[in-house]
Formats: structure tokens, C-alpha cells, sequence
């Protein structure tokens, strides 16, 4: 968890402070998958008063244990992300309408749920421990990248024995 104390800076327009250090993550559940921090991540980032609001900007970098898509072991990605956000204070009356803001309230800014976005926004979509990755056999479920089967792969997939049959039906 990253919590920073804003005591001093909600009250100070124009301070800034700066953020740097190493912050240990937990396991996060995202769209259909888990993303493991065995190791912490690494912030740099500067959070400004801005007339009231506090500006969050800066990077963060890192491994992130995630499952292949093919083959689903799991491997370590490397991650760096951007972070840009802006807090309000839930008490503050100065907000303008459609501006995007993240609210708190208090002397401690948790900033983890935005770093953690972050991360999700940068990996690519399809996540593969390697480009040639073979994956699992459809048959068997064995990892093709281990081992190898015995099953026959030239098998069409029966639910597309329709589709066959309609264009052997076109080719007559």
C-alpha cells in the first residue's frame, strides 16, 4: 500500500513533495487475471498543491508476475507506467464541472488504487513469456513448450464441420 501524508501539503499551495522510493504491492485481480508483485516497484513521482488540489506525477517501474496467454505459466513482465492525477479533498467547494478528480479525505492520500491502474493501462494485451510460445495442447493440455503429445492436430473442430459442408456444397 502507498500512503502518503498530506498533512502539511493540503494546507500549502504551491509545495510540492517529492516521492521516491521502492513500495511492495499486493496481488491484484484484473479483467480475468491476477498480477503478482514478488519484488517491489519502484516510484518517482512529485504530488504539487495546485491551488488546492493535489497533483500526482510521475512513474512507476517494475515486475509483474502474470500468466501467458498460451500457455499459462507464469512469468515475470517488466512494467513501467505513467502516473498524472489529480485529488480533491471531499471538502472542497472549488471543483469544476467534467474535470476528472480523484477524491480523499483526511491527512492520508492512498495513492496505490492509481498506481495499480496505471500498470493494468500499460501492459500489452496479449501477455506472452515469449513470442514463440507454443502454449497448451488442445487436446491434452500439455505444455507444448515442455513437452511434446501425441495427439493428433490435423483434427478439424467438429463445430465447424457445418461450415465444411456448406462450402463443399458451394464448390459442387
Amino acid at each position: 500500500m502507498i500512503q502518503i501524508d498530506v498533512s502539511r501539503l493540503k494546507n500549502s499551495p504551491g509545495e510540492e513533495l517529492r516521492l521516491s522510493g521502492e513500495y511492495q504491492l499486493e496481488t491484484v485481480q484484473g479483467d480475468g487475471s491476477r498480477i503478482y508483485f514478488n519484488s517491489p516497484v519502484r516510484l518517482d513521482a512529485v504530488l504539487v498543491n495546485d491551488h488546492g488540489a493535489l497533483r500526482l506525477s510521475g512513474s512507476v517501474e517494475g515486475k509483474a508476475g502474470v500468466a501467458c496467454g498460451r500457455c499459462l505459466e507464469i512469468f515475470d513482465l517488466p512494467v513501467t507506467a505513467e502516473l498524472d492525477e489529480i485529488y480533491h479533498n471531499e471538502s472542497q467547494q472549488e471543483i469544476q464541472p467534467g474535470e476528472e478528480w480523484i477524491p480523499f479525505r483526511g491527512d492520508r492520500l492512498d495513492i496505490t488504487p492509481e498506481v495499480v491502474k496505471s500498470i493494468f493501462s500499460s501492459m500489452p494485451m496479449k501477455l506472452l513469456c515469449r513470442e514463440d510460445c507454443r502454449g497448451l495442447c488442445p487436446k491434452c493440455g500439455a505444455n507444448l513448450n515442455q513437452e511434446s503429445c501425441d495427439c493428433r492436430q490435423d483434427e478439424p473442430d467438429p463445430r465447424l464441420e457445418v461450415l465444411k459442408k456448406l462450402l463443399e456444397k458451394d464448390r459442387h
